[in-house]
């Protein structure tokens, strides 16, 4: 056999020892489960050379998603549903592995068709080295209730205190004081055809007056000895005209 005929027929051989060695599968799957329901399916690894490996179960809709979700209850008995650390799901320590794993759905996801796979990651990896075929899984049940969070109530607004208006008080007007003038007027008759007048006018009182809305007089200026001048002016004045009619008159004495 010439060398190219021994490289073509390595080629036509690597590939179908390297995908016997490792082989992933998972049977027995629910068809049907409950959100809250906790399930078993047999997991089959066929890998003579492989070292750590560890298994996880996962739900994703549509087919061709990578965003997984679901629990798979570890060797430690914990149920796991992190991306973060892959060692925290169920662990082979080297070769092949077969028996019953169980899952679980995610109660936080709402319920209806999905698809379920397992898969494998290597010590060294962060993603799927292998993955089962993709099998149809139905959930059924109540969708999760949203966590309801109360309003947040606004801030009262803070009213800006006004200064005080203050009512202007009205300016008292002053009320003017009344002056009375007093003009006595005295007649005397002495006769059929005379008369004499005397008239006098008197000092002009000045009277005080409150500034009150009703004036109250107070007090006059004019005192009692001022009524008594009068009087005597009065007989006075009397007695001059009497001396005056009878000069004028003498035939009138006895």
């Amino acid at each position: 056999m010439t060398r190219w005929g021994i490289a073509f027929l390595l080629f036509l051989l690597t590939p179908t020892t390297i995908s016997a060695e490792i082989a992933l599968t998972l049977n027995n799957l629910p068809p049907s489960i409950n959100v809250d329901q906790e399930f078993e399916a047999d997991a089959t690894l066929d890998c003579t050379s492989c070292g750590i490996s560890y298994l996880r179960g996962v739900f994703f809709y549509p087919e061709s998603s990578h965003t997984y979700s679901g629990f798979s209850l570890n060797n430690a008995g914990q149920w796991i549903s992190t991306s973060d650390d892959k060692t925290q799901y169920f662990k082979i320590e080297e070769g092949s592995y077969s028996g019953k794993l169980k899952f679980k759905f995610d109660p936080q996801k709402p319920p209806g068709s999905y698809f379920f796979k397992l898969g494998r990651y290597t010590a060294s990896g962060d993603s799927f080295a292998q993955t089962s075929s993709s099998l149809p899984i139905t959930v059924t049940g109540p969708s999760p209730t949203p966590t309801s969070i109360p309003p947040t109530s606004a801030p009262a607004p803070t009213s800006t205190p006004k200064p005080p208006t203050s009512t202007p008080k009205p300016t008292p007007t002053p009320t003017p004081l009344p002056k009375f003038t007093i003009i006595p007027t005295l007649s005397i008759s002495v006769g059929p055809e005379e008369k004499v007048l005397a008239t006098f006018r008197e000092a002009e009182p000045t009277l005080l007056v409150k500034t009150d809305p009703t004036p109250e007089i107070l007090s006059t200026s004019t005192s009692s000895h001022n009524w008594l001048a009068a009087i005597l002016i009065s007989i006075g004045l009397v007695g001059l005209g009497l001396s005056l009619v009878l000069f004028s008159h003498p035939s009138h004495i006895p």
